[in-house]
């Protein structure tokens, strides 16, 4: 997932000087994708530390629940992002044909 991010990153980098994603910077949508990359980034870090306490030591049950509760965040989360990249990849395949 987390190389997922760094290609999203790249691909954000790549798009900078097209008009819709101009555009989609000018709104401010591009802080808020942004905040959210970073909360995905710190849950999958949380999520990291806490599978391997939980796999290490298996401390008590619900720390193996709160794992697959960020698990399912994250996934729902780099979803999100997927879909955001993906409409901002179509706009600006389409305006380079145009």
């Amino acid at each position: 997932m987390l190389g997922f991010l760094a290609t999203i990153i790249t691909v954000v980098i790549a798009l900078g000087d097209k008009l819709h994603f101009k555009t989609y910077k000018n709104r401010k949508h591009m802080e808020e994708l942004l905040i959210v990359f970073f909360i995905a980034i710190i849950h999958l870090f949380m999520t990291f530390i806490i599978s391997i306490l939980n796999l290490g030591k298996n401390i008590h049950p619900l720390v193996f629940d709160l794992m697959i509760i960020l698990f399912c965040n994250t996934l729902l989360q780099i979803t999100i992002i997927g879909i955001v990249i993906s409409n901002l990849l179509l706009h600006a395949f389409r305006e380079t044909s145009d």
